[in-house]
């Protein structure tokens, strides 16, 4: 780590000034990172499945298993030097990573590794803040402890994993019957994971985007046909009536997805899409 701050440090600076450093040309002394400058300028992040409508870089998704997720930690470039090693860990110990930064990361000053987040015991926990601290080890400091250590680098969010589920198959929605003439039936079972129960349970009294495209569109471009609530086992079933829909174009083939958007304490998801063929 480059960083030398000797500030507060005493009679060690003050020998240091009497010795003559002070006389050096100041064209001559490398500008040197503080620790302090590092933390001002530390952040981390983590990543989620594009399906889980996660759009904030500090929140994880977990279902029933630790959620294997790849978490970034980044400082100014070139502040930390090869060798140098970091710890990342949260309150209520879910999130816990570290790493050491090779010459190349230490020069970009980002260091990206694989990390496991656990699976909380107690429900309530989906959606708080919880506290999260980044520590930084100096390889060259001669110290056992960590130079940078801070907790003002943003908290942790865990949000609990939904899905969709129809017939037995995750991450299905059905589209019937096939072909069709006009009416369509859509059905599919929205779930969320129950922290404590270890199992996942039917999400009731969500509103579910029913959508459809074009086959040859790419996936991303879903248009609405309506939006349904699910019942209380967290059912979708719906009809519509494609001539009215606004959504196919009556009499070609198409396909169909449901989305749930997700709230503060769970995930968003989206089903695979389903081909409907026209009769």
């Amino acid at each position: 780590m480059k960083a030398r701050n000797l500030v507060g440090t005493g009679i060690a600076a003050s020998a240091l000034l009497l010795t003559g450093l002070a006389t050096t040309p100041a064209s001559a002394i490398p500008a040197a990172t503080t620790y302090a400058s590092i933390e001002a300028g530390a952040s981390w992040s983590i990543s989620n499945p594009a399906r889980y409508r996660v759009d904030n870089d500090h929140t994880v998704t977990v279902g029933l298993s630790d959620a294997k997720r790849t978490v970034t930690v980044k400082v100014p470039a070139g502040s930390v030097e090869a060798g140098d090693t970091w710890q990342l860990f949260s309150a209520k110990g879910l999130l816990s990573a570290e790493g050491t930064f090779s010459g190349p990361e230490a020069t970009a000053g980002v260091d990206t590794d694989a990390v496991e987040v656990e699976v909380p015991h107690d429900n309530s926990v989906a959606g708080d803040d919880l506290n999260v601290r980044l520590r930084i080890n100096d390889s060259t400091g001669g110290g056992a402890g960590y130079e940078v250590d801070t907790d003002d680098v943003g908290d942790l969010t865990v949000v609990r994993r939904t899905l969709f589920k129809h017939a037995g198959t995750d991450n299905r929605v059905n589209f019937s019957p096939e072909p069709y003439v006009n009416a369509v039936h859509v059905q599919s079972t929205l779930i969320r994971a129950n922290w404590e129960t270890r199992a996942y349970k039917g999400y009731a009294g969500r509103n579910v985007h029913v959508q459809t495209r074009n086959p040859v569109d790419v996936p991303s471009n879903y248009s609405d046909v309506a939006e349904v609530t699910t019942d209380a086992a967290g059912k979708v079933d719906y009809t519509f009536n494609v001539s009215a829909s606004g959504g196919p174009t009556p009499g070609d083939d198409f396909v169909g997805q449901v989305l749930y958007n997700g709230n503060a304490t769970s995930s968003g998801n989206d089903s695979n899409g389903d081909y409907v063929a026209a009769s």
